[in-house]
């Protein structure tokens, strides 16, 4: 195959796809968009592993193989439309893998996962020393934690991620929680009492599960 892909073999291979007509002129490409579309990845994020940079794009090429009537040969090219597909499920990938690393689960043995979740519930940490920030990054560390922050509503859940996250601006806790439209300081004293709302739930909850396993 050539080096490049005229505009008119990309929109071949689109109509071949189209209806399930005839895939082949996409499967006869598919290795020479496989690297094309690597190396534009790797390039960009050049401080990722190869591998992960591959996977996005295998994942892009999988997702337009088997729905490519989502492509529009009208707003950008083929190769175009596939390399913002890819880019965006890289991304994705990051965030998960800082979300991952962030949440990590602290390695304790069962006496040590108690008394933490005991001293948390009972308030003995030394709260006062910790930002509301930290105070959740510790409860999310927690062993069995998915299985309890699954049983919350999902706005709750959001709420506890911009946490984690260390998301400052109120605007944005604001129109989670459905307040935008109120003035700055009593969006500020709904976010506030929310927050300790839910820190406040998570503790009790973590030292039930921890008491009833």
């Amino acid at each position: 195959m050539s080096t490049i892909l005229t505009e008119q073999e990309q929109n071949r291979i689109h109509a071949g796809l189209l209806n399930n007509q005839d895939p082949t002129a996409f499967l006869n490409a598919y290795d020479f968009l496989l690297d094309v579309l690597c190396d534009i990845i790797q390039h960009k994020y050049s401080n990722q592993p190869y591998e992960d940079c591959e996977d996005s794009v295998v994942e892009a090429l999988q997702n337009y193989f088997q729905h490519p009537a989502q492509y529009d040969p009208a707003k950008a090219s083929l190769i175009t439309y596939l390399q913002m597909a890819a880019d965006g499920d890289m991304r994705n990938l990051i965030t998960k893998q800082k979300r991952r690393e962030k949440h990590e689960t602290i390695s304790l043995d069962d006496d040590e996962q108690f008394d933490v979740a005991d001293r948390l519930a009972g308030g003995n940490i030394d709260q006062q020393s910790e930002s509301v920030e930290e105070q959740v990054e510790r409860l999310l560390a927690m062993p069995r934690i998915e299985s309890l922050l699954a049983d919350l509503k999902p706005q709750d859940r959001q709420i506890l991620m911009l946490i984690a996250d260390r998301e400052r601006d109120t605007g944005i806790f604001a129109e989670v929680l459905g307040i935008a439209h109120l003035g700055t300081e009593e969006q500020r004293k709904i976010v506030k009492r929310e927050k300790d709302r839910l820190l406040k739930s998570l503790r009790r909850n973590i030292s039930r599960d921890e008491l009833g396993s």
